[in-house]
């Protein structure tokens, strides 16, 4: 779906859930089990000519693999967006510049918003980079628990070799 920047306009207001198709891609290029209630809505807004400010919420829920048990961990994410479209962006001019942060934020001013782009730049900002289960730390307790009593875990894994140079010594006369 593209938003069409209309000069007659001053306020845009858009809804859009994209297709199964569309979820089934996004997963794969970005490598997480499935997407699904991918929704974004809001509006935008003509502040003058030349810049238009899109601001936005975008709620969906991710299926990933645990990182460290491969189980599948589902998430729901709701995050508010917020562009700035300028038409006098300069990129080689914001590259150039460090004392302007604030211009990294703008983005160049077209006749249409690509709503499918925006999301799926959105979806791999905000889906968890490293996904666990909520009770993890828990099952790690109880498998350091399930261990024999002489193999205690001690917090830190350099205790093994408290004994080292004592039992390593070789006696000489």
């Amino acid at each position: 779906m593209l938003i069409k920047l209309d000069n007659n306009k001053t306020k845009i207001d858009f809804q859009f859930q994209p297709k199964k198709n569309c979820l089934k891609t996004w997963a794969k290029g970005l490598n997480v089990v499935e997407f699904s209630k991918v929704k974004i809505f809001g509006a935008v807004y003509q502040d003058t000519k030349s810049r238009w400010e899109l601001n936005g919420q975008l709620n969906f829920k991710v299926l990933q693999e645990c990182v460290v048990t491969l189980d599948p961990v589902s998430t729901y994410i709701s995050c508010k967006i917020k562009r700035v479209y300028v038409e006098n962006y300069d990129l080689e001019h914001v590259q150039n510049s460090f004392s302007r942060l604030q211009e990294l934020e703008y983005e160049r001013l077209e006749d249409t918003i690509d709503l499918p782009n925006l999301i799926f730049e959105e979806l791999s900002l905000n889906t968890p980079e490293y996904p666990k289960l909520k009770h993890i730390d828990n099952c790690h307790k109880i498998s350091d628990s399930l261990q024999s009593p002489g193999e205690a875990v001690t917090s830190n894994p350099f205790s093994v070799l408290k004994n080292f140079e004592a039992k390593n010594k070789v006696k000489t006369n």
